[in-house]
């Protein structure tokens, strides 16, 4: 979402918190295009 310009309200902060933990997994980050990868 930062890339598009996105910012989430403060009430969102487990959902980030919740992303994080599933976009540092390798298996995720694997599955990933290199555009993809350019996003994050």
């Amino acid at each position: 979402l930062p890339h598009l310009g996105i910012k989430l309200p403060d009430s969102a902060k487990a959902v980030e918190r919740y992303a994080e933990k599933i976009f540092n997994r390798d298996t995720f980050q694997a599955s990933l295009s290199t555009a993809e990868r350019g996003m994050r």
